[in-house]
């Protein structure tokens, strides 16, 4: 299914719950993969590009016993860091599933993603940030929000580069922990004007025009944002575009 077929709301509900993929076609191109639960669920499907919520959904399947399946009310992490004092296995394209709040060593950065592909795909970023470094990299969701509120350790968000992305930031991530770092990668202003999605931008324009932002790298960037009226997705980053426009020193 292409990506634009479902709304955006709808794609994040079904894949905070392990429903569906999102994988790369290229940069400008994404496509929805279903998994085998959503296709043991939803046995209808005629109808589910017509959704535009969860509960809207549950009208395209055959079975007339509804039943909602709850996310997991938990961390989906990964990354080469030390939690509980044993080191985070790693399993390419694969995270983990943590119930609980683990105990992290206090040298360990912790990178929020916005995008479930970011979390799967952390290697692909890891030039971003610091090599001596022990990176965990947490899906936000509501456990990660209560996991910003209990951490000591330095914690960096990276969402996606857009208006609705510093949104969140300011009023989800930095509510629960001020100190809170917003990602932004260098040459940013150059993968906006060459890469931004000038669709991605007025979608969101009505409803996050007046956005602002006391911190003045966030306010910059909310700036750039309206000057080339474009808006990046943080799934960009990992593609190999990414990696070759120089943008980290």
């Amino acid at each position: 299914m292409n990506y634009s077929q479902l709304a955006s709301q709808l794609r994040k509900e079904l894949e905070d719950e392990g429903l569906i993929n999102i994988r790369f076609l290229s940069a400008s191109r994404r496509k929805i993969v279903a998994k085998d639960a959503f296709k043991a669920y939803f046995k209808k499907i005629d109808n589910i590009e017509q959704a535009q919520t969860r509960t809207e959904l549950v009208h395209a399947k055959s079975d007339t016993k509804r039943k909602r399946i709850a996310p997991q009310n938990g961390l989906y992490i990964a990354g080469n860091a030390y939690i509980n004092n044993r080191p985070l296995p790693e399993f390419y394209e694969s995270t983990l599933f943590l119930k609980n709040i683990p105990t992290v060593e206090e040298n360990t950065l912790i990178i929020g993603v916005e995008n479930f592909d970011n979390l799967v795909y952390w290697r692909e970023q890891r030039y971003f940030f610091e090599d001596d470094k022990e990176l965990l990299f947490v899906y936000r969701n509501k456990k990660m929000l209560d996991f910003l509120e209990s951490t000591t350790n330095s914690v960096l968000y990276f969402g996606d580069f857009d208006l609705a992305g510093i949104s969140i930031y300011e009023n989800e991530i930095r509510k629960r922990n001020k100190e809170t770092k917003l990602f932004i990668p260098q040459g940013i202003e150059t993968l906006l004007e060459k890469y931004g999605s000038s669709k991605l931008y007025m979608q969101q324009f009505n409803q996050f025009k007046n956005l602002t932002s006391k911190l003045p790298e966030v306010e910059n960037l909310i700036k750039m944002i309206h000057k080339y009226q474009k808006g990046l997705e943080q799934e960009f980053f990992i593609q190999s575009e990414g990696k070759n426009e120089n943008i980290i020193t």
